[in-house]
């Protein structure tokens, strides 16, 4: 939509409700804020993501998305020289000179990419998951995109917006009799439903 208004109109009734009440709950009891991460911050506020992003997932029991030390080395190397590229959309909302929430994010010619997110489960009555989107998706339409993709995934959350979809399709192939082979692809495939499950469970507040 050319208008935050126009998705505010193509919103459901209790979503627009309750977009309206945690803005006004997150600005009435903590004073939340919004910013964006620039390239002299995009370090630290990668960290912050990370930090949230883990909590999250780990009271689900979960390892999360980015859950090994070698992804975690690659975000922290990347993050920086997107920023400075310009490519970086990393939103945070702060409370207390703390961040509460996190969205990971890039931008590319009029798109932006909705990657991953991370909040304060004890701040969970607030939605800053929901609000942070809100408030993302404002921005991206201030910035003159023309799309905001929530990427691969058919969690529930995403369809709380209005969303199109587009298929695409992802083939795994493995060598015939090879029991290592067999065995990735069935653990390739456990892996993708259970981070689709933490990232629904994520969303549900």
């Amino acid at each position: 939509p050319s208008s935050w208004e126009e998705v505010m109109q193509r919103l459901g009734k209790k979503m627009r409700s309750n977009i309206r009440y945690y803005e006004r709950l997150l600005d009435r009891d903590l004073q939340a804020t919004y910013d964006l991460a620039d390239e002299e911050n995009a370090g630290p506020a990668l960290e912050e993501f990370l930090r949230l992003h883990a909590q999250r997932w780990r009271r689900r029991r979960l390892p999360g998305a980015i859950y090994s030390r070698r992804l975690r080395r690659f975000h922290r190397s990347v993050a920086p020289a997107l920023a400075r590229a310009g490519y970086l959309a990393l939103h945070r909302l702060r409370a207390g000179g703390e961040t509460i929430a996190a969205l990971y994010c890039f931008r590319y010619g009029r798109r932006v990419f909705y990657y991953l997110g991370g909040f304060d489960p004890r701040l969970a009555r607030y939605s800053p998951g929901t609000a942070l989107t809100a408030h993302a998706i404002r921005w991206a339409i201030g910035e003159g995109c023309q799309e905001f993709d929530f990427l691969r995934g058919r969690e529930e959350y995403k369809y709380r917006w209005p969303v199109e979809e587009r298929t695409n399709c992802r083939l795994e192939v493995a060598r015939r009799g090879s029991l290592r082979a067999g065995i990735g692809l069935k653990w390739n495939s456990l892996l993708q439903r259970a981070q689709a499950a933490a990232e629904e469970a994520m969303h549900r507040a």
